[in-house]
């Protein structure tokens, strides 16, 4: 509106400052309004229509100085419509480079896989969100079992290989979008499953051993199978406003000790302990010689 009524007073009254200031307007739409560029594109256009239009109509404009004044709105649209792109182009890209960064701040170097620190912020949010909505949660921790002689065995390059190749069987359970497959820590790793039961755990622990024995990785150094294997410590709980997600992983972690001094290659449960355990105290329990999967 602004722009159409400096254009029609500066045709009007024939005066070169009100065109001067209709030209400044136009820049001004562009970089200090602070529209989109599209919708600066698209005001110009309706201005410079107007102001045609209105110049033809009253015939009080001859044509070549109508000419001459609309082809130098025309260059001056043209000039900050570049200008206007370079500079959204440059936001965007600014933008896009922050949220690649912060992406790449919560993925692990090696692995490809979510790091340790979204690990603690995922683990954190779905706990809020479980005592909330009083669902339960399970947390998986796994680790590579006798990792150390495989890359005394096979060296550490071959190390890696192996690390990536079990990190991408974890993270291809993870399918919901509130669960979460993360490195842990060295070869351990760690899977959030939001919403699910102990029978559906235990039956997720013992499919991703399966799947990580069907990548048929030698590992003659090992004591519990003459492939790579790994072993499982879930706990499974439903949230409570008094305890914390620090808990949830202390559980998870014992359960995890359970599963490698029972002969390793196996997942080991809690849950009951939930109640009576003291967050920060870790009790190493001796393990039982039973089924995997039973606590």
């Amino acid at each position: 509106i602004v722009i159409a009524w400096i254009g029609l007073m500066a045709w009007s009254q024939g005066e070169p400052r009100l065109f001067v200031r209709l030209v400044i307007a136009i820049v001004a739409v562009y970089f200090v309004v602070g529209l989109s560029f599209r919708t600066a594109l698209a005001v110009n256009v309706i201005a410079l229509a107007f102001y045609a239009a209105a110049a033809a109509f009253a015939k009080a404009m001859p044509g070549t100085e109508l000419t001459q004044y609309l082809s130098m709105l025309m260059v001056t649209n043209v000039i900050c419509v570049a200008g206007a792109y370079n500079l959204e182009h440059a936001r965007r890209t600014a933008w896009l480079e922050g949220q690649r960064l912060a992406e790449t701040a919560l993925q692990d170097g090696l692995t490809g896989i979510p790091n340790r620190r979204r690990f603690d912020d995922h683990l954190q949010r779905v706990w809020s969100q479980s005592i909330r909505e009083r669902k339960s949660i399970a947390l998986l921790l796994a680790d590579i079992d006798h990792f150390k002689p495989y890359n005394d065995r096979y060296g550490h390059q071959a190390g890696d290989e192996a690390m990536k190749a079990v990190a991408a069987v974890l993270a291809g359970f993870a399918r919901r979008p509130l669960d979460l497959g993360a490195r842990y820590g060295g070869e351990e790793f760690a899977i959030v499953l939001f919403d699910t039961t102990r029978d559906h755990a235990v039956r997720i622990g013992e499919e991703i051993m399966a799947a990580v024995r069907a990548l048929s990785i030698a590992h003659t150094d090992s004591t519990a199978a003459r492939v790579l294997t790994i072993s499982i410590g879930i706990a499974c709980v439903v949230p409570v406003a008094r305890r914390s997600c620090e808990g949830l992983v202390q559980l998870a972690d014992q359960a995890l000790y359970a599963a490698k001094d029972a002969g390793r290659n196996q997942a080991r449960v809690q849950e009951a302990e939930y109640e009576h355990m003291k967050t920060g105290y870790f009790r190493r329990q001796a393990a039982e010689q039973d089924e995997p999967g039973k606590s």
